[in-house]
């Protein structure tokens, strides 16, 4: 059972909703990771599958789990589109906070051979890869620059896969409102997340969490030093304007996993660190995102930044 405490304090200060209760129980641990994964591939790109031709399913050996990483720190199955004005770089979050002498290349990936797999306008600090010929498979756009130039891959690329775990305990909705603050420091089930404009939800453990909706309404999310959040969605994700998702953190801090095609959306003015591990869903980033994107399709327009960490990259 939780118990629910709310602290009614002055206008203009924040009140704090405190959960406590029984952490779900350690049987609702999942291992995620890359179904199949090897070496790099012989043109130099992300580390790939070595499956050059299997199915998206094809696992390899079962038994042994994979590790959870990226492929490349946006990989996305079907198409992406970046438009103008938005901007794809890197950054090694294990050597410190992006900028300075911390900003490296990123990598953009689509397995589609489709004409117009990779359509870029943006500027990216890195390489593209599209699994046709890029003669037919990226399409360029007005503005586009792509450091790297675009090249064919020699074998799909993933990223982790989403296991959704099970038997969490129900702890209903949670709704944080304006200048108020609530705490999660256990394992559960919520039918739903909502955090308003200048409420704060801290992270206070590490946790699984299995959320049917999640709405950052322009709010922060913190992620205690040490802590984890793995956020395994069953509907949809927004991030509105001014939304502050563990900006202070790394991105393995949080882990958002979702199961099935619902939406992910970063608006402009929001930031996230963290992974969005999204592989049938559409994922627009129109904000800031320090970390990975896997995704079935992507999208990103102007004023967007994509700084992809490469300690998110398979080995």
């Amino acid at each position: 059972m939780f118990l629910l405490l709310v602290v009614a304090l002055p206008a203009c200060k924040s009140s704090t909703i405190v959960l406590d209760g029984e952490p779900g129980g350690s049987d609702s641990a999942t291992d995620s990771g890359l179904g199949d994964s090897g070496g790099d591939n012989d043109t130099g790109g992300p580390a790939d599958s070595g499956d050059t031709g299997g199915d998206t399913g094809e696992t390899g050996d079962t038994d042994i789990p994979a590790p959870l990483c990226f492929d490349a720190g946006i990989v996305v199955e079907e198409s992406a589109a970046l438009a103008y004005g938005a901007n794809v770089d890197g950054y090694d979050s294990t050597a410190g906070a992006y900028g300075g002498g911390n900003i490296g290349d990123g990598a953009v990936a689509v397995n589609s051979r489709a004409d117009c797999a990779l359509k870029v306008g943006a500027t990216i600090r890195g390489t593209g890869w599209v699994g046709g010929d890029p003669a037919g498979a990226y399409c360029e756009e007005y503005g586009a620059a792509v450091s790297g130039g675009v090249h064919q891959l020699a074998a799909r690329m993933n990223g982790p896969k989403v296991e959704v775990p099970t038997g969490l305990a129900n702890a209903g909705d949670l709704s944080v409102g304006w200048r108020e603050s609530a705490i999660i420091d256990h394992d559960a089930h919520y039918d739903s997340i909502v955090v308003a404009f200048e409420g704060t939800l801290t992270i206070a453990s590490t946790v699984v969490l299995v959320v049917e909706s999640f709405d950052i309404q322009g709010g922060a999310v913190v992620v205690e030093s040490g802590a984890t959040a793995e956020v395994y969605m069953a509907g949809p994700v927004s991030m509105g304007w001014g939304t502050q998702a563990n900006s202070a953190g790394t991105p393995d801090q949080l882990q958002i996993f979702v199961d099935g095609d619902d939406d992910v959306s970063v608006a402009e003015g929001a930031t996230l660190a963290g992974w969005i591990v999204a592989p049938e869903s559409a994922v627009s980033v129109n904000g800031t995102l320090y970390g990975a994107v896997s995704a079935e399709t992507l999208s990103s327009g102007w004023g967007a930044w994509l700084h992809l960490d490469e300690a998110a990259i398979c080995p």
